[in-house]
């Protein structure tokens, strides 16, 4: 049966699959690391960027109430370029989500468009080819398709598969990216992360090394 609605309870864990599915990425992730420096880090910032808002976060049914401290902890616990926009996209999942008890797939889809949105107007000079990039046109070319009908399977599907072709499409935006040959490190983390989440509704319990100071 697929997912109408989701609330707290479900959204932790649908963020610790995603954790693990970073951690199991995140070699990866920081082998593709090219810009905005090519210091082989995006994986383990993105990780620690989620590990410390699942830290913080407290256990609860309520969307908002349970989105609150994992987005506050996530933007003061931000590491590189890569974790502070994922922080910022989260503060905008809460600040549409503030006032939910349970989300339903068109809840999620303006969580979606609030979060890219706030992560772009919150960077000085909002970089195409990027995290950015393949948030907002991951949503943006499927939001019409969201009805009564859709499940928040069907949404996730829906998103991951516009933001793969986003994602094919950085070297071309990004010189950098297009010289060395490589997709953008941090754009291929955020579809890791809600991949992760999707297998959690389908079944997918995901185990990785989650490092210390995870609960």
């Amino acid at each position: 049966m697929k997912t109408k609605k989701i609330n707290g309870l479900h959204m932790e864990k649908m963020l610790r699959n995603a954790l693990a599915n970073l951690c199991l990425h995140e070699e990866e992730l920081n082998n593709l690391n090219v810009f905005p420096v090519a210091d082989g880090d995006t994986g383990t910032n993105m990780r620690a960027t989620l590990e410390s808002g699942l830290n913080a976060a407290k256990v609860t049914s309520a969307m908002g109430v349970y989105l609150k401290p994992l987005s506050e902890a996530m933007l003061f616990g931000a590491h590189g370029n890569s974790g502070v926009i994922l922080s910022q996209i989260f503060r905008g999942f809460f600040t549409a989500l503030s006032h939910c008890g349970s989300v339903t797939p068109a809840d999620f889809r303006n969580a979606l468009i609030c979060g890219y949105k706030l992560a772009y107007s919150s960077v000085v000079r909002p970089v195409e080819g990027t995290i950015l990039t393949v948030a907002r046109e991951g949503i943006e070319h499927i939001k019409y398709q969201i009805d009564r009908n859709t499940s928040i399977e069907d949404l996730l599907s829906l998103y991951i598969a516009e933001m793969r072709k986003s994602l094919a499409y950085t070297p071309e935006i990004l010189p950098q990216l297009k010289e060395a040959g490589v997709i953008d490190s941090g754009a291929l983390g955020y579809i890791i992360i809600f991949e992760g989440m999707l297998k959690y509704l389908y079944g997918d319990i995901l185990v990785a090394d989650m490092r210390e100071g995870v609960k």
